[in-house]
Parts: C-alpha cells; structure tokens; sequence
C-alpha cells in the first residue's frame, strides 16, 4: 500500500510504509471514543472465548488434536487478545474520567433548567415555594393557588404542542445550538399563533 508518509521516496513521489506502521492506528487509543472502545472489548473478549472453547488458551499440551506449532500460534494470539483488551479497558475507563468531567456542567446547568421550569408552573406558584426555590428568584409575596383557582386557569387556557419538521436537531447537534433551535420553534410558534384565530 501506498501513503504519502515513509522514509524514502518511491516512485510517483510516493512513500511506503511497512505493514506494521499502517496498522499501528488500530491501537493508539487516543483515537477511540467510548462507543469505538467498548466494541474493541466486546470483539477482544469474543475471540478470546472462542480460543478458550477449542483449549487454545494455554501453551502446547501432548495428547490435544493440534499440531505444537498451530496450538502454541493460537495461545500467542489469546495473550495477545487479553493484553489487547486490557489495553482498551484502560483507555475506556480514562475516556469514560474524561466523558463524565465534560458531562458533569452539562448536567448541573440541565438539573437548573428543570428546577426553574418547575418553578413557574401554577402548582408551584406562591410565597409557599420560595424557600424550594430559592435559586430561581421565586420570591412571590401572593399564596399559592387554591384548588379551584387552578381549576378555573385550567379552563381559561388550552395547551398543545407545535412542531416544525424544518427545525431539527440530531445527535450531532451541540447544546448551544440546540437552545437556539429551541427558540426558533417557540418563535415559529409565536407567529403560528398570531396568524391562527384565536378561540
């Protein structure tokens, strides 16, 4: 095969790279996500159970049904294998330390955002909520509603939900930029509303 990387020059103005070199990507676990790892480890662990199935998982033993040769071949490629997935193991857990720090402010600002949608709902509207939600700014100095307050509010509104099929998000989507698709649907939603006729 012919790379653009090597010692020497061939022809072409190309270089080779040994067979070694070229593979050696598949284990710089760097460049595996969590995803890439744990497939690495399901495949590693797969291999290494077929071998231990067939008795391959130990050197040469006179009175098996494989050549010396074949056999002691097979248990260097099961201890390859079981370093091979030590190695994955190890980088999936340092992925997984790396994943949950990066996740961590992702999920104290989501559990903020759940606290302070909670917050405005009519069921937790009062001065009798405010010690709850004291970093919302729910400083209200009215009592929460009665029961038949909430009732006749129930009835003066009608709730449904709006969507757009030309505002997506999918997993490659960042959370910046799903916000702003978030406020692009409540605006599309807005302007849906002022056209409808009001009832």
């Amino acid at each position: 095969m012919q790379l653009e990387l090597g010692e020497s020059a061939k022809k072409f103005g190309y270089f080779i790279q040994s067979e070694d070199a070229m593979k050696s990507y598949e284990t710089d676990w760097k460049l595996y996500g969590i995803d890439e790892l744990e497939t690495k480890i399901s495949t590693y662990k797969k291999c290494m159970e077929t071998l231990e199935k067939g008795g391959l998982n130990k050197p040469y033993q006179e009175g098996t049904d494989y050549e010396e040769d074949y056999a002691n071949q097979m248990y260097r490629t099961y201890d390859d294998y079981k370093k091979l997935k030590a190695q994955a193991e190890a980088a999936l857990k340092e992925r997984q330390a790396e994943y949950d720090a990066a996740r961590k402010p992702q999920d104290e600002v989501q559990s903020k955002r759940i606290k302070f949608a909670e917050a405005v709902t009519w069921e937790k509207y009062g001065k009798e909520y405010n010690n709850i939600y004291t970093d919302c700014n729910h400083e209200h100095i009215y009592s929460k509603f009665t029961e038949e307050e909430l009732l006749i509010l129930k009835t003066l509104t009608r709730q449904a939900t709006y969507s757009n099929e030309n505002i997506i998000t999918t997993s490659l989507t960042t959370t910046e930029s799903a916000v702003d698709k978030c406020k692009e649907l409540y605006d599309d939603a807005v302007d849906e509303f002022h056209l409808s006729p009001h009832r």
